[in-house]
């Protein structure tokens, strides 16, 4: 059923289309794969992963390809500089060490 809407309505929803699309003056994005907007205690934590994926033999590429969205999926996406942020979810990293294949 379509649903009848007035002009200023319509006007409205418009410009918060356009908004969603527009990118804010100033601000930068950052390249898909950089390690710039990561904080300091995520690239820590992301030395081990790496380490372990080298330990495996697997190739540079994909080891530098899985060891940040590792860390992404235990810190909810992100953290603040200067130990402000969210609780780690570390519960992947423990169910890896139980559910491992040939050890």
């Amino acid at each position: 059923m379509p649903v009848e809407v007035g002009p200023r309505t319509l006007a409205r929803w418009k410009r918060a289309l356009a908004a969603r699309h527009v990118r804010r003056r100033g601000a930068k994005r950052v390249p898909r794969g950089a390690t710039s907007a990561y904080a300091g205690k995520q690239k820590r934590q992301a030395e081990p992963i790496a380490e372990g994926y080298r330990r495996r033999r697997v190739s540079k590429r994909t080891v530098k390809a899985r060891r940040l969205p590792r860390i992404d999926k235990m810190s909810g996406g992100g953290q603040k500089r200067g130990g402000r942020g969210r609780k780690t979810n570390a519960s992947s990293a423990r169910k890896g060490d139980r559910s491992g294949g040939r050890r």
